[in-house]
């Protein structure tokens, strides 16, 4: 399993879409007591008798038309012990007394057997004092201070996802930087010190093995080198192996080899009173090595000295983006490891526009591509399992929003801009073959009422946190592939989130979020009772059979849990008796979800009115005792029809049964195929689907009668019905009844080379403008080309005419010393990417979630998904 790793400033949003969860929760400067509180304590519980307990903790809630009804039997609780929560000691984080710094951030990783030892770091932000780790077992609340570390202020605290017991910690001792090694899951470490004048990158350590890479900066005042340090044996020594590294993964496929995205930087080529600008450009590298002191750097065969704007490696596929010297940037594939690559039949994109993959799974790849104006939105598009041809899925598409469900395979969810500028969620159940709205379960919409749900999602968190606002600190879509079927999403019933055009605003009300709850996939939402209504943290338990909510920034009174997908709530007091004020910053769950036990992270004050930091462990165990037998276990179809071909029948807990799953009980299936049918095509690449009954695929009227194409110096044409299998679609045609297409000879070469005026590229450019998955997309011609490049030229004669030597070299410098200042590592730029880079996904991007960091920089706030996982080596940095 993975470590996350999670930063949260006070009052700023928490998305938890994990898997493996490292929690990072940061405030506001302060004067702190860090401590780590195990504590739950039900007020007045232990006064009441058993029966008035019963109906106490159990004010059970459903949503109906007209009231809220009891639905759950009280006598479910007749063997409940009555230390239903322990109450136990609370832990002190003893920190340096001889300093004024703040201790304002803890980390947190799931490390040791099963992943169940936490490990906690106290930090101070601004480096100033060193930081202090604790160590705990799951099974226990109490922590004990790891050994090793005197003096480091800690900066990367991670878990090798290969080694369990194995835990690394980056960070500063006085000037150099060291790299802390435990082998015996965070109770003591060694030091070992990194390459000199270089410093830590955060959120650019791998691991392979007992292989560890890592990029870092230097130090020096005039370099701005970014290498790439390598350790073979675990942390303890390293090498740098390359220089004016942006980014880098392991290679799949072969053990000793890493992938790397290298900066060229030619002489200078202008001049300009800024500074010097220099004609940069990237190229890729295979870093090959072994256990001795041999190591290579080549470029990558398939794509030799181009310039690369940005890359991924997602399952078979390497992507990559090129740039050619008028600034077009093109998609290329490969699925050998970088040795051969085929353009993607898709428009050059210019040079203000930027791409993204935001999934790979199951041979279909989802691709966004930005609007030529407004970068907001952009044209969502699908691939065939070549990962060659695309086809249009969602125009006005907002790529922040796009979301993989990950408890139901190929289900997706999005948002859709319209052309009044409001907002329309839609969930997609066939990989984005058909978008619909979300619709509630058993709703009969009024007059002035609707049926649909509008999800709050990325983009109004970013758009509110952007602008000054934080009207809404719901968390964004949350599922786990554990708890089958399971989506829980916040939101509002209604047609649309309407835009403000004269208050530049969305409009809503932020007071009536609620909860919606989907067992089946994303077919039924049931809602929340109103009486949780507002923004919640939510939290999965025991492979879905727990769903703990608490309210964003409200003093923490109460918890409510469901123990039957949402359908029935349980509302319980809560009183912490060792903080005032406890407020909530996340719910932690060990990884995988699987645990009964989950944690409320939060703080409060102290009685000496110092900000103290808190872990509350809720033991679900001593509501639920009994583990499932196979009697406890129904049937269940994940779809009432046949999806991607098949019917699923999965095992999970009947609503009646009162047992728990626990650890390790893995998600198994039966599969039946199915018939053909038309959900399990779409239309090909050059095809519309029409919107009549039978969602007929017609050619598109901007392309010619024969697509032809140039690839690999060759020319083809395409050749199709107009139909394809959806990728990964495991239908049976020959079984009566089905929907049958030929989806056979696409591709058909017409036996001549390419002209020269034929390229690798979308089509063979007979004309200068063509209508491009739903946009128009304009490629610029030579004469055109030609122009831009003599205005450059007399601009350059301008500028060198004008500025003298002197003036240059100095204002050269002050650029140098700017660029150095911005590169140093600290957390205010931690893990900061741009929403316009090629390659960069959004956080739903791979299929598993590894972490996320939140945090704020130059009074805005930024999020980004941080994954390292070995088996997708997904490439998440800024390119």
């Amino acid at each position: 399993m993975l470590a996350m790793f999670l930063m949260i400033n006070i009052n700023m949003i928490r998305n938890t879409k994990c898997e493996v969860q490292t929690v990072t929760l940061a405030v506001t400067p302060t004067k702190i007591q860090n401590e780590l509180i195990s504590t739950f304590f039900v007020d007045n519980y232990k006064s009441k008798t058993t029966k008035e307990n019963q109906h106490f903790l159990h004010k059970i809630v459903k949503r109906s038309p007209d009231n809220q009804l009891l639905c759950l039997p009280t006598n479910k609780l007749s063997s409940v012990p009555t230390d239903l929560f322990t109450v136990s000691t609370a832990n002190k984080f003893d920190v340096p007394t001889n300093t004024s710094s703040d201790y304002d951030a803890i980390t947190m990783v799931w490390t040791g057997q099963n992943n169940a030892t936490r490990v906690v770091a106290v930090i101070d932000l601004s480096q100033r004092a060193e930081s202090v780790i604790y160590q705990s077992q799951e099974s226990t609340s109490s922590f004990t201070k790891s050994v090793g570390l005197k003096g480091l202020h800690v900066l990367i605290l991670e878990t090798n996802p290969n080694d369990t017991n194995h835990v690394i910690v980056i960070g500063r001792k006085n000037t150099s930087y060291e790299s802390c090694i435990s082998n015996n899951a965070g109770v003591s470490f060694i030091c070992y010190p990194l390459p000199g004048s270089f410093a830590p990158v955060a959120g650019t350590i791998l691991f392979r093995d007992h292989l560890v890479m890592m990029i870092m900066q230097s130090t020096d005042y005039f370099n701005d080198d970014r290498v790439l340090a390598l350790s073979k044996d675990s942390g303890k020594t390293w090498k740098i192996v390359e220089h004016n590294v942006q980014s880098a993964v392991f290679e799949p496929t072969y053990k000793h080899s890493i992938m790397a995205m290298v900066s060229v930087e030619n002489p200078v080529s202008i001049i300009s009173i800024f500074g010097f600008t220099m004609d940069t450009k990237s190229q890729m590298k295979r870093i090959e090595f072994n256990d001795g002191e041999a190591t290579t750097s080549s470029l990558l065969a398939g794509l030799g000295t181009a310039d690369v704007t940005g890359f991924q490696y997602a399952d078979q596929y390497l992507h990559v983006v090129t740039q050619d010297s008028d600034g077009h940037k093109l998609l290329k594939v490969s699925k050998d490891n970088g040795n051969t690559f085929t353009n993607t039949q898709l428009p050059p994109i210019d040079s203000g526009q930027y791409i993204n993959i935001l999934d790979v799974a199951d041979q279909l790849i989802f691709a966004h591509i930005s609007d030529p104006v407004d970068d907001d939105i952009g044209t969502l598009l699908t691939s065939g399992d070549d990962g060659v041809f695309y086809t249009q899925s969602m125009t006005n598409h907002i790529k922040e929003d796009f979301y993989s469900v990950m408890s139901m395979n190929g289900v997706y969810l999005t948002t859709q801009k319209q052309l009044d500028g409001s907002l329309i969620s839609k969930i997609s159940r066939n990989r984005g073959g058909e978008w619909e709205d979300l619709k509630l379960k058993d709703c009969l919409p009024a007059q002035d009422e609707s049926c649909k749900i509008q999800v709050y999602n990325k983009y109004l968190i970013t758009f509110h946190q952007e602008s000054g606002q934080s009207k809404v600190l719901a968390q964004s879509p949350y599922s786990n592939r554990n708890a089958r079927g399971l989506i829980i999403i916040q939101g509002i019933v209604a047609d649309r989130i309407a835009w403000d055009s004269s208050a530049k605003n969305y409009l809503y009300e932020s007071e009536k979020v609620l909860i919606f709850v989907s067992g089946d996939g994303g077919f039924n939402w049931v809602q929340a009772p109103s009486a949780m209504m507002g923004a919640h943290h939510v939290m999965i338990g025991d492979s879905g059979s727990i769903i703990m909510a608490l309210p964003v920034n409200k003093e923490l009174t109460k918890m409510h849990f469901s123990l039957d997908e949402g359908g029935c709530w349980s509302d319980l007091p809560i009183k912490i008796d060792v903080v005032d004020g406890f407020s909530i910053e996340a719910l932690v769950s060990q990884p995988g979800l699987q645990s009964l036990k989950l944690g409320i992270v939060g703080h409060g004050s102290s009685s000496s009115g110092q900000l103290t930091w808190a872990i509350i462990d809720v033991d679900f165990s001593k509501i639920v005792s009994d583990k499932c037998k196979e009697t406890d276990l129904d049937s269940w179809e994940d779809t009432p029809y046949c999806y991607l071909g098949e019917k699923r029948t999965y095992k999970r807990i009947k609503k009646e049964s009162w047992c728990y799953m626990g650890a390790n009980s893995g998600v198994s299936y039966t599969a039946e195929t199915c018939a053909c049918s038309r959900s399990d095509y779409e239309c090909d690449y050059g095809y519309l689907k029409q919107t009549d009954k039978e969602r007929t695929c017609s050619k598109d009227p901007d392309f010619k009668n024969q697509v032809t194409f140039c690839k690999n110096g060759t020319v083809y044409q395409l050749e199709s019905s107009g139909y394809r299998k959806v990728p990964g679609d495991k239908c049976d045609a020959s079984k009566p009844n089905s929907f049958v297409r030929d989806t056979n000879g696409k591709v058909k070469s017409l036996n001549r080379p390419c002209d020269a005026g034929d390229t690798d590229t979308y089509l063979s450019l007979e004309t200068v403008e063509k209508k491009i998955c739903g946009t128009s997309q304009k490629m610029v011609s030579g004469d055109d080309s030609n122009e831009h490049k003599t205005k450059g030229l007399v601009a350059v004669v301008v500028i060198l005419t004008l500025i003298s030597t002197a003036l240059c070299i100095a204002l050269g410098i002050v650029y140098m010393k700017y660029r150095r200042i911005q590169n140093q590592f600290n957390y205010g730029e931690f893990d900061n990417i741009p929403s316009s880079t090629d390659l960069a996904p959004s956080a739903s991007s791979v299929s598993e979630t590894v972490g996320i960091t939140h945090g704020s920089k130059n009074g805005k706030s930024y999020s980004k998904l941080k994954d390292s996982t070995v088996e997708l080596d997904v490439d998440l940095l800024n390119m």
